[in-house]
């Protein structure tokens, strides 16, 4: 087969690149968005009864227990963490609400609310931060 030159556009090397990138980017917004964590309480480690959940700014023993945005409504809870917090996931038991587990959050979300682990549970035991 003889190929003639002109039967094949070549395309714009910079126009290539250009859509290489914004795909890239569309991609990364898209995977962002969908990005979540989930951490959950242990409810039957203890050997105590789970009696909830707070979200504090940095290791719970320091005690400093974040109030949720909706207060002291009815769950689920929400937050709108600010970057300059540490948010960690303090789990509470007993009816002296101990803080008996604990764990850090990823850095960088903006979110949390609490949500049930088993859905129609009742029992708000984790928390979905973005």
């Amino acid at each position: 087969m003889n190929y003639n030159r002109r039967e094949f556009k070549c395309l714009n090397p910079k126009m290539t690149i250009q859509r290489v990138f914004l795909l890239l980017f569309v991609s990364f917004l898209f995977e962002s968005a969908s990005w979540a964590a989930i951490l959950k309480c242990p409810l039957k480690k203890t050997g105590l009864p789970f009696a909830g959940l707070s979200l504090f700014d940095g290791n719970p023993k320091k005690q400093m227990d974040l109030k949720p945005d909706n207060g002291d409504s009815p769950l689920p809870h929400v937050w709108a963490v600010d970057s300059s917090v540490t948010p960690w996931l303090g789990c509470k038991y007993g009816t002296k609400n101990e803080i008996l587990f604990s764990k850090v959050v990823k850095a960088h979300v903006t979110f949390c609310k609490t949500i049930e682990s088993m859905e129609g549970s009742g029992k708000f035991d984790a928390i979905e931060c973005k």
